[in-house]
Parts: C-alpha cells; sequence; structure tokens
C-alpha cells in the first residue's frame, strides 16, 4: 500500500508540474488566440467543406468529426512533454529514482487531456453556429464524458508514441504528426469508417477516438448514455490496450538506453 501511495504521489507532482509548465507556455490570452482560435478555424474549414460537397449533414458530419479529433490531437501532446524531460536532461534522475520514471511519464502530459475537453466542447457549442449545422446543445453533458474517455484513450496513445521519441528525439515531431493524421484519416472523422475495405475497418477498431468518437455522435443523435454503454467499454478496453502498451514500451527503452549508454544524450 506504501508503494501504490508513493507513485500516486509521485504522478501527482508531474501532474502539477504539467500544469505549471502549461502555464509558462502560454498566457490565457495567448492560449485563447494563439492556438483555440486557430483550431477552431480548423473545424469551421472542414464544415464548410462538407457543406459545399455533401451539405449539411456532411457538414454536421464533419464538423462534430473535427471538433472531437481536437481532444485527441492535444492529448497527444504527451509526445512533446515526455521528450523535454530527456532534453533538459532528467532522464537519468528519473531512472535512478525508486519507482522508476514509468508513473512520472505516464502523468507527465494530464494537463492536455483537460485543455482538449475544453477545446474541443467550446468547438462543439460554436461551431454549429458559425457553419449553420443542427446541434442539440442539451446534449452536451452526455458527450463530456465521452470526451474525457476519448482524450484519455488518445493520451495512451501519445504514451506510446512518446517512447518511441523517447529513444530517437529527433523523430518526435514526425511521430506527433503522423500518429495524428492517422486518427484523423481513419477513425471516421471525415468518412465513416465502412469506406474503408474490411479488413482496415476492423484494424482501425483498435486504434483511439473510433469508438468514442462513434458513441458522441450517437449521443448527439439522440441516443442515451446506456445505448452507447458498448461503444464506450470499446474505447476503455482500447484505452487500457495502449496505456499497457505504453508502460512496457517504457520500461523496455529505459532498459536498452541503460545498456548502451544514451540516458544523458539527446538527438
Amino acid at each position: 500500500m506504501t508503494t501504490i501511495a508513493a507513485r500516486a504521489r509521485i504522478a501527482g507532482y508531474a501532474v502539477a508540474l504539467g500544469f505549471a509548465e502549461l502555464r509558462a507556455l502560454f498566457t490565457p490570452g495567448e492560449w485563447l488566440t494563439g492556438w483555440l482560435l486557430r483550431v477552431l478555424c480548423q473545424v469551421i474549414f472542414f464544415g464548410l467543406v462538407g457543406r459545399s460537397v455533401g451539405g449539411g449533414d456532411t457538414a454536421r458530419y464533419m464538423v462534430i468529426g473535427n471538433a472531437v479529433l481536437l481532444v485527441g490531437f492535444e492529448a497527444m501532446f504527451v509526445v512533446l512533454s515526455t521528450v523535454m524531460e530527456r532534453a533538459q536532461g532528467t532522464l537519468v534522475l528519473l531512472v535512478a529514482s525508486p519507482t522508476g520514471p514509468a508513473n512520472v511519464y505516464m502523468a507527465r502530459g494530464l494537463q492536455w487531456v483537460c485543455t482538449g475537453t475544453f477545446t474541443s466542447t467550446v468547438a462543439l457549442v460554436a461551431v454549429p453556429l458559425v457553419v449553420g449545422v443542427p446541434l442539440d446543445l442539451s446534449r452536451l453533458p452526455l458527450v463530456l464524458p465521452l470526451l474525457v474517455l476519448t482524450a484519455l484513450s488518445c493520451y495512451a496513445y501519445g504514451c506510446v508514441l512518446a517512447t518511441v521519441a523517447l529513444r530517437a528525439p529527433s523523430v518526435m515531431w514526425v511521430l506527433l504528426n503522423l500518429g495524428y493524421l492517422v486518427l484523423a484519416m481513419l477513425c471516421g472523422v471525415n468518412v465513416p469508417i465502412s469506406f474503408w475495405p474490411g479488413w482496415l475497418e476492423h484494424a482501425v477498431g483498435f486504434l483511439p477516438l473510433t469508438h468514442g468518437l462513434s458513441a458522441i455522435r450517437d449521443v448527439l443523435d439522440g441516443a442515451s448514455l446506456a445505448a452507447v454503454l458498448p461503444a464506450a467499454a470499446l474505447e476503455l478496453a482500447v484505452a487500457a490496450g495502449w496505456f499497457v502498451l505504453a508502460l512496457l514500451l517504457t520500461r523496455d527503452v529505459m532498459a536498452r538506453s541503460r545498456a548502451d549508454g544514451t540516458l544523458d544524450l539527446f538527438g
């Protein structure tokens, strides 16, 4: 029990550090104008493309998809937060600590889950008004827990990418952008997953966002939370799988870095 409490306390410190870095990175005004406005324009763009290509239904589909995608995109910033530890030279100290670095890395970017949930919520409220698509805003309280679940699933996926970036920091931007584009292209954001060949449609089910986005669409169409529990359970299972994989890969990366003496190298 003492070990569990110690790990929880260290994870809490990591979360607090993440929020402190967020405050140092952005002032509220900078975040609102430099980030939020930019991504809202991105969702508006896809909504207008949908309206010009397929009318109101297509616009609504693309607005919801791209608004929810934002929660995944921000959650994946954990790649940058994690690699920062190596850039700052603290990786060696974390590896030498009694509890190890895994619990720090699993909590290192949770601030992005919070900001991503807020960003997606704002997009779901504001963009439909701009694009002119119907959205029942009274359903948003039911959407919020699904947004958080989807964010955590994408965060776990980002943690896996972060372990690769720890080993090769020079490709962290490639990993972040490629990982994001895979979700944007395959997970039902702009086209239904049924569009893809059968084998790929099944494979997409193992990616984060897929089941969470599907559940959110159903709730916004009037379904109850009980009706979307199967999709939510699948998203939770996907999140658990990616978290376990991230934990195993983190331990492997640390062992390899100790073996070849590259713990304190960045590049």
